[in-house]
């Protein structure tokens, strides 16, 4: 006797990032199609893949979909699957999710079926219909042919109105698991709040050389109406009593007056609310919409600037001016609005040069906050393919490497730099042009980033040491260039 018609597994994963939206996406779906559901979520719970198969057998489901959507998850979810078929041999195991929809191979020897695309309407009509024949022509459907000792992928469909989609099942989410495990801290001004992810969108049309989007398929952006949005940041607000969320849209401000509409939407329902969002320079650049986010509660806005070399941002497919990212940033700030910059560093093309103008940049753009990352050449990026051509792949590579990512990726032009080691400098540079912003990077920043205390306080005496010779050669009147801190040792 079966427990539950479909258990949703969030695979096993040492990072915790913001929780997976898909899983109550496909919750409230499958249970809007009449159907049980129970949602285990591995990362949150920090289980393994043998305590995650465990978890799902005392289910009893007839299926089990895992969703995977990033790369470190896909060996932690291969081996819960295994883990899943051996203690539930007749369960029918689906997965979907950004993985599955980029490298479908890397599952369908290991389960019934793979989701590419959205779920919610293709899983709950796998349900209903299992096991029979019409299954493999669903929309978005993968398997490994048998007979055929091949992959067949059937082109997904995506649904224009997300208005028909049901809210979240938070609810389904919250039923082994507290609020601070699911909607954990988020920094907002340096204060610990829980916030709830949400969507006003999906799809994005560009395609910036690091990023999968575009490979996803929904290279058109898809709305959910300003009402829509409305009334489910309410219902949150009055269910989960969190009034804080962060809209985390593939392409957020895409559609400037969409924006602007949810934002008159929470201004008349005099909704009191606080959100951030991930918003490009082109959209922030519009004094409108800043006016608007500024009105409607926005609290922080993420701007991604990722280089501050124009022949880089080029190369990457993100050719948008230096100019429209200060300008956006300057308006955000001007409105109260305190802005998060993101950079990256080692883009196919980087030299020490064009890493110290995005160093340069970061300090004009006088943030509230930085994130830097290393580049990393994600499967089936064009990066990744860059990275390929240029030779700087390094021999232990493999894009599906559960572990913290190291540095796996050296562009030509800063071959003998240790990268990491450069994500200090660069954040050291930054900081040292301001006292209170050294101060509250130092001993505030680091402290929610939940490292240990010993790794703190080691990455601390790192950052003050850097800092220490960047301000000696700016006060000597010397050039800025990376401290031979940065070399790399391995390379000699």
């Amino acid at each position: 006797m079966h427990e539950v018609d479909v258990c949703l597994v969030n695979p096993p994963s040492h990072q915790r990032n913001p929780f997976n939206l898909a899983i109550p996406y496909l919750s409230a779906s499958l249970k809007q199609s009449g159907f049980t559901t129970k949602i285990i979520d591995a990362t949150a719970l920090g289980l393994g893949p043998e305590q995650t198969a465990e978890r799902v057998a005392s289910c009893r489901p007839r299926f089990v979909g895992l969703t995977v959507f990033s790369s470190i998850r896909v060996r932690p979810a291969q081996q819960a699957i295994a883990e899943i078929r051996h203690r539930l041999p007749d369960a029918a195991v689906v997965v979907g999710g950004i993985m599955a929809t980029l490298c479908p191979e890397e599952f369908a020897p290991y389960c019934d079926l793979v989701v590419t695309g959205p779920g919610e309407q293709v899983l709950a009509e796998i349900v209903r219909t299992w096991p029979g024949s019409g299954v493999y022509r669903l929309p978005g459907v993968a398997f490994h042919h048998r007979e055929q000792d091949r992959l067949v992928v059937n082109p997904p469909e995506y649904a224009d109105d997300l208005d028909a989609l049901p809210f979240p099942d938070w609810d389904g989410v919250l039923e082994d698991l507290s609020l601070d495990r699911v909607f954990f801290y988020n920094e907002i001004s340096y204060r610990r709040e829980l916030a709830v992810p949400a969507l006003t969108s999906r799809g994005c049309p560009f395609r910036c050389a690091f990023c999968s989007n575009w490979i996803l398929g929904a290279k058109q952006v898809r709305r959910r109406s300003p009402e829509n949005v409305v009334r489910e940041l309410a219902w949150v607000k009055d269910r989960l009593g969190i009034s804080l969320f962060h809209f985390c849209d593939d392409n957020f401000g895409y559609y400037p007056r969409h924006v602007e509409g949810i934002c008159d939407g929470i201004v008349e329902a005099g909704l009191d609310v606080r959100w951030r969002c991930t918003i490009s320079a082109n959209a922030a650049k519009r004094e409108a919409t800043v006016r608007s986010l500024a009105r409607a509660g926005c609290v922080r806005a993420m701007v991604g600037v990722e280089s501050g070399d124009p022949e880089i941002l080029e190369r990457i497919n993100k050719p948008i001016p230096i100019d429209d990212t200060e300008r956006g940033v300057t308006l955000l700030k001007a409105a109260g609005i305190p802005v998060t910059t993101s950079f990256i560093i080692g883009l196919p093309g980087d030299t020490e040069q064009s890493v110290l103008r995005s160093m340069e940049l970061a300090v004009r753009l006088r943030p509230s906050d930085l994130l830097v990352w290393s580049a990393i050449p994600l499967p089936k990026t064009e990066m990744r393919e860059m990275a390929k051509d240029e030779g700087g792949l390094l021999e232990s590579d493999d894009p599906y490497d559960p572990s913290p990512p190291p540095v796996r990726y050296v562009t030509p032009g800063l071959r003998g730099w240790d990268l990491m080691r450069l994500t200090i400098v660069f954040y050291s540079y930054w900081a040292s042009h301001d006292f209170m912003r050294a101060i509250r990077f130092l001993f505030i920043r680091l402290h929610y980033m939940g490292l240990s205390l010993g790794y703190r306080l080691k990455l601390t005496a790192a950052l003050l040491r850097v800092m220490l010779v960047l301000l000696t050669r700016r006060a000597l009147g010397r050039p800025l260039r990376f401290p031979r801190w940065a070399r790399d040792r391995k390379a000699g």
